[in-house]
């Protein structure tokens, strides 16, 4: 994946489907997939739900799955051992706050 240029779709089971890559979609989908009061399959399925368009067949979940988490850590697995560097809700008010300062105005 190029980090300049988001993609718009992903092929999935040989279909392609829109995706939403937005960084507000993307911190609903860490809010989900981090809640506690929902089994981790239901989280996933959300996740999945939220981040594709459109209804991906059961038999390509895992597919969909593995593209997100891709998607999301822009293919660098982080299965290095130590601390959490980086929440992005706990963080999101210096993060937001970097972002409006290099952009010049408020984004949200």
């Amino acid at each position: 994946m190029n980090p300049w240029e988001l993609p718009v779709k992903a092929t999935v089971g040989g279909i392609e489907y829109p995706i939403r890559t937005d960084y507000r979609d993307i911190l609903g989908i860490f809010r989900h997939l981090n809640d506690p009061n929902e089994p981790e399959p239901i989280r996933w399925y959300i996740a999945v739900k939220l981040f594709f368009e459109g209804t991906i067949p059961k038999e390509h979940l895992r597919e969909a799955m593995d593209y997100m988490v891709d998607f999301i850590t822009c293919c660098d697995p982080q299965d290095r051992p130590g601390p959490k560097v980086l929440d992005w809700e706990q963080d999101s008010r210096f993060i937001l706050a970097e972002v409006n300062r290099a952009a010049g105005t408020e984004i949200r």
